[in-house]
């Protein structure tokens, strides 16, 4: 089955099954099969999808649109991978296969150029051995009994190929798009929160003490947000609550500002690649030590197969002959113990090279595979605009074999990737410096709408409003309005201050003159008051209280009063000093000389009545001293208790028997 997923700006937008299907046309064309929205480079009919027998692929027909696969421009591809991505920005479109075909037919091609050249060679080793009576085909070389036996080298080399299947599973953790570890996973269940038993604590406060969980099931992992609050995307898609989704390699989790990419690797990869370096070493030695061989026998001819000059040979005419005859038995066995050297290396050589070849081939083949996964994984972070994640791929992959990484263009990715993360730096740079802006406008049209009644209150009062504005942009026009305001309020003011200091000296003086007539009035002294209140009353101050209207009310209750309360003094006066109840008779006169203490009639009866009153008083005191002087106390006390209770207090006899009665009860407690 073979599905096309199509995105737009990482949102799945289609998902179809395009196994059984025949030409699907794209394009923003209304008649196309696969609809696309407008947009600048989309043409209406852009590209065709193709289904012939099974393959399928994807043909630009747009004559100004393009294609884009693997950071390049195309025109043209064939899907043979299990997982094709090909861009028409900003739609990504996916096409899944059930079965690569690509890896696969370019390892038997691989296979079969190097098994030709490999039987190439044994033919021509087979053909040169024969002319000298050697063969090693099998393993043997004539007239010699050893045996050169390649099984444990065969069976180390089964032993490399086998652990290309030895994975191990990663978690790559970023932190703020920046790396900070990778986790090796292991176990069948891995808890991510913000609990101490986390198995990886997350340090953020959108994150529950229990987020998500990794789990292994069989030979497949799962991912589970265990009902998080602020939940957990996978791939950008919110994950479902307690519910397990499959996790694959290149997948990756994100939560507040961490980011988790999960891998499987092989963890022998990098151990292979350093041993296939040594067997290339190896070989590269042998070739030195047989070079080294040949010099050893100061053969100067490149051929050795033929026989040659020798250094340092020095022969006269008569002895020239024999040497020569000498000296060419000794090539010729010097020559076959070359030959026979360099054979029994060869095809020690040879057998060793086709098992370097045959391993270096399938570790070639796992560091193509694992180049293109991760080149994949950093189209896919590209695709999505997630470009430090595609540089940061990019960068592991080149680290680690950078051949692989130049094969599969992840060069040209990278400088993509670098372009496409300044330009989007760039641009978040200024949408960040608009934001900012906007934001600050905002705050200080905030703050200069709230200052705006300080501005009757002038420059300092509305300067402690705008404290926080001025600090955020000091040379706003609005605050500069504001305080232009505020200034002419402070000139206004000052102008008016003046004026009201004058005229509030002259409203205090005819409020002076008006409290003075006042405490006269309460102190009792009418007839000063009754001045005082008429002096406030022709005076010309100000009168803001309407205090003039108050003085005439009161002026003209004080004369009713005045007149009153002597006439009720000298009525009860009267009546008191007729009755001979002198004490009576003082306080009513003692009433109406308060009003006016000039009245001659109040004057007159207060001292007839003192006088009898006082002989009265001093008749009990002197029988209290009497009966005091014979010890009766208690008829002394009688006598002085009456002097209070008749006398007028504060005179004479009244205050000599309220020290007795102090002196006596005091003596009786």
């Amino acid at each position: 089955m073979s599905i096309l997923k199509v995105y737009k700006d990482s949102e799945l937008i289609l998902e179809k099954d395009i196994s059984q299907t025949g030409n699907l046309t794209i394009g923003r064309g209304s008649d196309s099969d696969i609809l696309l929205e407008s947009h600048p480079g989309i043409s209406r009919r852009h590209a065709i999808i193709e289904n012939n027998e099974g393959q399928l692929s994807i043909r630009l027909i747009s004559n100004s649109g393009y294609l884009v696969y693997e950071g390049k421009k195309i025109t043209e591809h064939i899907c043979t991978k299990l997982q094709t991505t090909i861009s028409i920005p900003p739609y990504n479109f996916i096409f899944e296969l059930e079965v690569a075909v690509d890896r696969e037919e370019s390892s038997q091609v691989f296979s079969t150029q190097v098994l030709e050249s490999l039987e190439q060679q044994d033919n021509n080793n087979a053909s040169v051995d024969a002319d000298f009576g050697l063969v090693y085909n099998d393993e043997q070389i004539a007239n010699d009994s050893n045996e050169f036996n390649f099984t444990e080298n065969n069976t180390s080399t089964k032993t490399a190929l086998g652990e290309l299947n030895t994975l191990e599973n990663f978690i790559k953790v970023f932190k703020n798009n920046k790396f900070v570890q990778e986790v090796n996973i292991e176990g069948n269940s891995w808890l991510f929160g913000r609990g101490t038993k986390c198995d990886f604590i997350i340090n953020s406060k959108k994150s529950s003490r229990s987020h998500f969980n990794i789990l292994k099931i069989g030979s497949s992992f799962y991912v589970k947000d265990l009902g998080s609050s602020n939940g957990t995307l996978l791939n950008n898609q919110q994950l479902p609550s307690n519910q397990e989704v499959e996790l694959k390699s290149g997948d990756y989790l994100e939560l507040a500002e961490y980011k988790f990419i999960f891998e499987i690797k092989d963890k022998k990869f990098d151990e292979r690649i350093k041993n296939i370096a040594l067997i290339e070493n190896a070989v590269q030695n042998e070739e030195e030590d047989f070079t080294a061989i040949r010099k050893e026998a100061h053969v100067v001819s490149d051929d050795p197969f033929k026989l040659g000059t020798y250094e340092g040979i020095s022969v006269n005419a008569d002895e020239k002959r024999t040497k020569i005859i000498r000296l060419a038995l000794m090539s010729l066995i010097i020559g076959i113990g070359c030959v026979y050297y360099f054979l029994k290396d060869s095809g020690k050589e040879n057998s060793t090279q086709m098992a370097s070849i045959e391993q270096a081939k399938k570790v070639q083949e796992e560091k193509m595979n694992s180049a293109i996964d991760k080149y994949n994984l950093s189209q896919r972070f590209y695709n999505e605009s997630q470009f430090d994640r595609c540089v940061f791929e990019l960068d592991e992959l080149i680290a680690l074999d950078e051949e692989a990484a130049i094969s599969v263009g992840a060069q040209e990715l990278r400088s993509q990737c670098d372009v496409e993360k300044e330009r989007a730096q760039r641009q978040k740079d200024l949408e960040l410096q608009e934001e900012k802006r906007q934001e600050i406008a905002v705050q200080i049209k905030t703050i200069v709408e709230e200052c705006k009644p300080f501005v009757s209150q002038g420059v300092e009062a509305l300067r402690g409003c705008l404290v926080e504005a001025e600090a955020i942009d000091p040379s706003n026009s609005d605050i500069a309005m504001l305080y232009d305001e505020a200034e002419n309020v402070d000139l206004e003011n000052a102008r008016l201050s003046e004026e009201r200091k004058e005229y509030l000296k002259r409203v205090a003086r005819g409020k002076n003159l008006y409290n003075k007539a006042k405490e006269l009035n309460e102190y009792g002294d009418w007839k000063r008051a009754i001045k005082a209140f008429n002096t406030f009353l022709n005076s010309r101050y100000p009168d803001p209280s309407n205090l003039k209207k108050k003085a005439k009310r009161e002026l003209a209750s004080l004369n009713l009063n005045i007149g009153n309360a002597i006439f009720e003094a000298l009525k009860q006066a009267r009546v008191h000093l007729e009755n001979e109840e002198y004490k009576e008779a003082v306080l009513a006169a003692n009433g109406g000389l308060k009003v006016n203490r000039d009245h001659d009639e109040l004057i007159k009866i207060k001292g007839s009545a003192s006088k009898s009153l006082k002989i009265i008083l001093r008749k009990y005191y002197q029988e209290g001293i009497i009966e005091e002087d014979y010890g009766e106390i208690e008829g002394a006390v009688i006598k002085w208790e009456k002097i209070l209770e008749q006398g007028i207090e504060g005179s004479e006899y009244y205050s000599k028997a309220n020290l007795k009665l102090k002196y006596y009860k005091e003596g009786f407690q």
